[in-house]
């Protein structure tokens, strides 16, 4: 016979289900995060700027004076470490970007203030002198550049890993003259040179140059003084305009014709005066006045000249 007591105690008793489910919702319960008052904030950040790591003692000693668990002020400070490490590695980023583009902005001056007075021409599909004939296959086959200030032209050539250049002084040029072919897309610059051109191979990059001896099949260059280049008609004639309007010396040699063969320079001069207003008699213009009126006749359509341009480029 069971006892009565012994029945109401196993009563009281929970049953292992009942421990396991109280078991589960006190595990689903989100914990209570402890909040910190602004008068405890400001003496853990006043030890954090002492120590940011503090030692077991330290920590028990916050926790009586700010009536806070000591689990709780050592979780503040490893949080507090995380932030400085992060806040460390975002200005260490910042500086690298503001690095970055300074490197950027040095190497985009640098090379504005190389290039500044060497503008290139609008890429060339050749250029030829006698027999001698080079095309342009890749970018960097063939450049024309000139340079206003020291007034010459440069033929860039890239031959496999050789770096070569003619260089045409502004003062050697006799002639030039610009033909626009029967296709009427592509036009032949000639140039007519009273004396060689200088030669120049780079010697290990860096746009360091030594002079050498003429590199053309044949040495035609140093005998042969007439430069052929080849190129769409537009851009040919809208740069070279570009180019001798900056140089007088430059303008009084340059003729241009609108049609291959068709066209004298003389003719095209008194037509353009005669359009313009500035000539009405049917005598030559004067020499300053062939130089005036070239300006004029040798507008590209739908070209303005403006007598402050300073560069430009093909």
């Amino acid at each position: 016979m069971n006892h009565p007591s012994l029945l109401t105690a196993s009563a009281n008793v929970p049953s292992q289900q009942q421990l396991h489910h109280h078991q589960e919702q006190s595990q689903q319960q989100p914990k209570k995060r402890t909040r910190v008052t602004p008068s405890q904030l400001t003496i853990l950040e006043e030890t954090f700027a002492i120590s940011a790591t503090p030692d077991s003692k330290m920590r028990k000693q916050l926790a009586q004076k700010l009536q806070m668990p000591e689990r709780s002020i050592q979780i503040w400070f490893q949080n507090r470490r995380a932030k400085v490490k992060m806040l460390q590695k975002r200005a260490i980023m910042r500086e690298e970007q503001e690095a970055a583009k300074a490197r950027l902005y040095a190497e985009a001056a640098a090379y504005v203030h190389n290039h500044h007075h060497q503008p290139y021409w609008y890429p060339p599909s050749a250029l030829t002198v006698g027999t001698w004939h080079r095309m342009k296959i890749t970018q960097q086959d063939l450049l024309c550049h000139y340079h206003s200030t020291e007034r010459t032209f440069a033929w860039h050539i890239r031959d496999s890993d050789y770096h070569f250049k003619m260089v045409v002084s502004f003062d050697t040029i006799a002639s030039i003259e610009i033909n626009t072919l029967p296709d009427n897309v592509s036009a032949d610059i000639h140039l007519d040179l009273a004396e060689p051109p200088l030669f120049f191979m780079e010697n290990g990059g860096d746009n360091n140059w030594i002079q050498c001896s003429d590199f053309t099949e044949g040495m035609q260059a140093t005998c042969i003084l007439r430069h052929t280049i080849r190129g769409l008609t537009a851009d040919l004639r809208q740069e070279l305009f570009n180019i001798a309007s900056l140089d007088d010396g430059l303008c009084q040699v340059t003729q241009f014709f609108t049609t291959p063969n068709t066209t004298t320079p003389s003719v095209a001069i008194m037509a353009a005066a005669q359009a313009a207003g500035v000539a009405s008699s049917s005598e030559p213009p004067s020499v300053f006045d062939q130089n005036l009126l070239w300006r004029h006749q040798s507008l590209p359509l739908g070209f303005g000249w403006t007598g402050d341009e300073t560069s430009s480029s093909f």
